[in-house]
C-alpha cells in the first residue's frame, strides 16, 4: 500500500486500500484451506475465541447488508467486533493460555466465508457516482450519541488499483473501471498516464482560518464572547470576519483554552470543536498528498502506482480469459492494459519522460519530467507483467507457457548487434531461470506445443504445461535442460 496519506490520517483514517488487499488475503486463505487440508488445526485458545466471536458478528444481517446511513447501527457493528478484539488482546499476553488446541478447519472456513461477505459489502459501499472508487475515508465518532459516520476524501489512483486487485469486481465491472480512468480527473494533462491525486486549487494563506459573522454567531457562546470583547478563542479580523486565536494550533490547545473558560458548558465546547474542525479539517489532513505540488503530492505521477495499475489490469484481463470472455471483450481488456503500459517510462521517449526511459524514477510533477531516481517497486511490477505477457506461469507447481497477451508485432525479428546475434522473424528469445527459451509464431498451430531439449541431446514434448520433474530441473538451474522451444499459435496473438 502507498500509505503516506494513511499515515497522516492516523487515528481517524479508514483505508479502502487496505480493505481491498484484506479481501484478497481472505480469498488466499480459503484456497490454502481447500481440499486436502487437515480436518483440524492447532490454534491458541484466545484466537479460537476471537474467530468464534468475529464469525458470529460477520454472519449477522448488519454486516452482510450494511447501511452506512444508520450511524447508530454502524457504531454497534464496530463495537461488537472491537470488544472481541479487546478481549483477545487482554488474553493473548498470558503465556499460560497459549497452548494450541484442535479447532475444526470447517469452522475456520466458515469464518472466512462470513469475513469475505462483510469485506465485500464494505468495498461495494465505496463506489463513487463517476464509476471510480474511494481510497480513504475519515471516521467521525459521536461518543455521546454512539454514532459513526464517514467523510470521503478526494479520489486517488491507489483506490482504483486496490479494488481491481481485490477480486471484488466481476469482469464487466473491472472493464468499466479501466475504461472510465482515461476520462477521469486522475488522467495527467502533461504525461500520458495517471496522477496519484488529481491536481486542485489550494486556498491562499489569508483565506485560511477565516470565519464569517454567521458562523460565529451560530455558536451562542462565541457570540457572547465577541460581544464582551473576549478574544481568548476568536479574534476580529480588521478586514472583516473573524479568526481563531493564533495560539490554537491544534485540538489539544483548543481544549486547554476552553477548559480555562468557566462559562463554557460541555454543549458549548462540542459546538466550538465542531466549528474548529470544519475550518481546519485536521482529521482530513493527508500530509504532502494534499498540500504539496511535488514529491508525490498534488498533480504528481507516482510511477510505482502506475506500475501496480498495470499489474492489476493484467490480472483482471487474465481472469476474463479464464472465464471465457468473448473476443470483443478481450480486445477491450487488452487495449486497456496496453494503454496503461504505454504511459510508463520505458514506453516513452527521453524527451517525454524527462530521463533515460529504462531507469526507474519515483515520480513526475505536473511541471517537470521524471524525478528522484531509485529502485522502487516499479521494477518488480515491470518484470511480473512481462512474464505475464509471455505467458510464463505455474499451474499447481508445474511450469507452463500460455501466452494470451502477447502482441504479434513482437515477432518481427531483430538485426544482429554488438552484444547479441540476429533474431529471425517469427521468433522471440528470452531466458527463464537461466534457460534459453525461443517462441515461434506458428500460423498452423491450434495450441501451444513445448519442446524441451536436454544437455544429453534427448527431447521431450509437452502441450504447454511441463511435468514436475522438468519444471524442477529448470527452477533449480541444474544445467540438465539446454533450451526450450515453444510453438505459439498465431491466432492467440494480439494484432
Amino acid at each position: 500500500e502507498w500509505n503516506d496519506a494513511n499515515n497522516a490520517l492516523a487515528g481517524c483514517g479508514l483505508s479502502v486500500v487496505t480493505t481491498g488487499y484484506l479481501l484478497r488475503y481472505v480469498k488466499f486463505l480459503k484456497d490454502l484451506l481447500g481440499d486436502g487440508s487437515p480436518e483440524e488445526l492447532l490454534i491458541s485458545r484466545p484466537l479460537v475465541r476471537l474467530i468464534q466471536a468475529m464469525s458470529k458478528a460477520f454472519s449477522g444481517a448488519g454486516w452482510q447488508k450494511q447501511d452506512l446511513n444508520n450511524q447508530e447501527g454502524v457504531y454497534s457493528l464496530v463495537e461488537e467486533v472491537g470488544l472481541a478484539l479487546e478481549q483477545y488482546r487482554s488474553e493473548v499476553v498470558h503465556p499460560e493460555d497459549q497452548e494450541p488446541v484442535p479447532y475444526a478447519t470447517n469452522s475456520v472456513r466458515e469464518f472466512l466465508d462470513h469475513s469475505q461477505g462483510a469485506i465485500e459489502q464494505v468495498l461495494q459501499s465505496n463506489q463513487r457516482k463517476d464509476g471510480l472508487w474511494h481510497a480513504y475515508n475519515v471516521l467521525e465518532i459521536g461518543r455521546e450519541e454512539k454514532t459513526m459516520g464517514l467523510r470521503r476524501l478526494p479520489v486517488m489512483l491507489e483506490g482504483q488499483v486496490a479494488v481491481l486487485s481485490s477480486g471484488c469486481l466481476d469482469s464487466d465491472e473491472s472493464l468499466a473501471l479501466l475504461e472510465a480512468l482515461p476520462s477521469s480527473d486522475l488522467r495527467s494533462q502533461r504525461h500520458p498516464t495517471y496522477l496519484l491525486y488529481p491536481d486542485r486549487e489550494l486556498p491562499r494563506f489569508m483565506e485560511m482560518n477565516h470565519l464569517g459573522e454567521d458562523q460565529v454567531t451560530k455558536v451562542e457562546a462565541l457570540g457572547e464572547m465577541i460581544a464582551n470583547e473576549d478574544e481568548r478563542l476568536v479574534v476580529r479580523d480588521p478586514e472583516g470576519g473573524y479568526r481563531f486565536h493564533h495560539s490554537l494550533t491544534n485540538g489539544y490547545e483548543l481544549t486547554g483554552a476552553m477548559n480555562a473558560i468557566e462559562e463554557l458548558s460541555s454543549k458549548d465546547q462540542i459546538e466550538i470543536e465542531a466549528l474548529y474542525e470544519s475550518i481546519f479539517q485536521h482529521q482530513m489532513f493527508t500530509g504532502r498528498s494534499g498540500s504539496m505540488f511535488g514529491y508525490e503530492g498534488l498533480g504528481c505521477v507516482y510511477w510505482h502506482m502506475v506500475s501496480k495499475l498495470m499489474v492489476a489490469a493484467q490480472e483482471v484481463t487474465f481472469e476474463a480469459i479464464e472465464q471465457g470472455a468473448d473476443a470483443e471483450t478481450l480486445r477491450r481488456f487488452a487495449g486497456a492494459y496496453f494503454s496503461v503500459q504505454a504511459g510508463l517510462g520505458y514506453r516513452q521517449s527521453p524527451g517525454q519522460y524527462g530521463a533515460f526511459p529504462a531507469e526507474p524514477y519515483s515520480h513526475s510533477s505536473g511541471q517537470a519530467g521524471a524525478q528522484q531516481p531509485g529502485l522502487t517497486g516499479q521494477v518488480k511490477e515491470g518484470i511480473l507483467c512481462r512474464l505475464g505477457e509471455l505467458g510464463v506461469d505455474f499451474i499447481e507447481g508445474q511450469l507452463a507457457f500460455r501466452p494470451r497477451l502477447l502482441r504479434s508485432a513482437e515477432f518481427e525479428g531483430l538485426g544482429a548487434g554488438p552484444d547479441h546475434d540476429a533474431i529471425p522473424a517469427d521468433t522471440i528469445k528470452f531466458t527463464f531461470a537461466g534457460t534459453p527459451v525461443t517462441y515461434h509464431r506458428n500460423v498452423n498451430a491450434e495450441g501451444v506445443l513445448v519442446r524441451v531439449r536436454y544437455s544429453t541431446g534427448e527431447e521431450k514434448a509437452f502441450d504447454g504445461i511441463l511435468d514436475y520433474e522438468t519444471s524442477s530441473e529448470i527452477l533449480s538451474r541444474s544445467g540438465k535442460i539446454s533450451s526450450i522451444d515453444v510453438q505459439v499459435p498465431a491466432s492467440w496473438l494480439i494484432y
